[in-house]
């Protein structure tokens, strides 16, 4: 299994040197959106398998890191936003659908979503949604509706700025610094590290609810934090975004999320499901 897995790895490797990106599925149609940047945490996960021989995780590192920069750079130019929060302007990122036309795969259920809506340019925007959606992996859920009540036609997934997005780019942005510090290559180590930390604070500025106890996402049409929490908010945590400012690690905070009606509602929503769980096997 794991020359299947570094296949698998090098497989994405050679889409990004092709396109720039991992892209949505591997065909033509699909070129125009992006699969979540996990391939960092592929690698890292890999190389940290006991089995590795230090050298062929070395070898390993040096064959994936131009394409992890490369992929890093998609990112920051062609998924960019600028969040303002607190007179503060933050770079982050988000979906985006890439297209103006009806998905491909889902041509008929694009069509008759926007069926209604006679003005081209909202129709437009309404597909690059749709598309944006698709992007996410969370295709599809309330979380990119206007509202949590809106139809679906309200989708506007590109004005939405996501918890697990960042988080996952944050650890992007650490790893390949800790792989450039394997290959001694101190400056680029020092820089990547230095941009883990700089979104690690802006996670903390922009996502966090004080409130809450947790992370929300971050609304661009209305300039605000969104209110429903879905389980992607936790990603700060799976993805061990520390930052200059708070340490997300730390018992102090990790109490603090405990105490998160948020958390508490899952515990909660977890016992009914094991209790059902047990009445169908016991």
């Amino acid at each position: 299994m794991t020359e299947t897995a570094r296949g698998m790895i090098l497989n994405f490797v050679h889409l990004i040197d092709l396109i720039g990106h991992i892209p949505n599925g591997n065909r033509v149609y699909y070129e125009k959106r992006s699969q979540p940047p996990f391939l960092a945490m592929m690698v890292d996960a890999y190389i940290k398998h006991p089995s590795m021989p230090a050298e062929d995780s070395r070898r390993l590192i040096l064959e994936c890191l131009p394409a992890l920069v490369k992929e890093h750079n998609f990112w920051m130019t062609e998924r960019a936003a600028v969040v303002t929060r607190d007179g503060k302007d933050y770079v982050l990122n988000l979906y985006k659908g890439g297209i103006t036309e009806p998905r491909p795969e889902s041509y008929r259920e694009d069509f008759e979503t926007a069926a209604n809506v006679t003005d081209d340019k909202q129709r437009e925007q309404l597909y690059a949604d749709l598309g944006a959606g698709a992007e996410s992996g969370w295709d599809f859920s309330s979380r990119w509706m206007d509202t949590a009540t809106s139809p679906f036609n309200s989708i506007r997934t590109e004005t939405i700025v996501p918890v697990d997005l960042n988080a996952i780019l944050c650890a992007q942005e650490r790893l390949i610094g800790e792989f450039y510090q394997t290959t001694g290559n101190s400056a680029e180590s020092d820089r990547f590290a230095n941009l883990a930390r700089q979104r690690a604070d802006a996670i903390q500025a922009v996502f966090w609810n004080e409130e809450k106890a947790m992370w929300r996402d971050f609304d661009l049409k209305r300039s605000g934090q969104r209110e429903e929490f879905y389980l992607s908010h936790i990603a700060p945590l799976f993805a061990r975004c520390r930052g200059s400012t708070v340490d997300i690690m730390s018992t102090s905070f990790m109490n603090k999320l405990l105490n998160s009606p948020d958390v508490i509602v899952l515990f909660v929503i977890g016992l009914f499901v094991l209790r059902d769980l047990v009445s169908q096997f016991c």
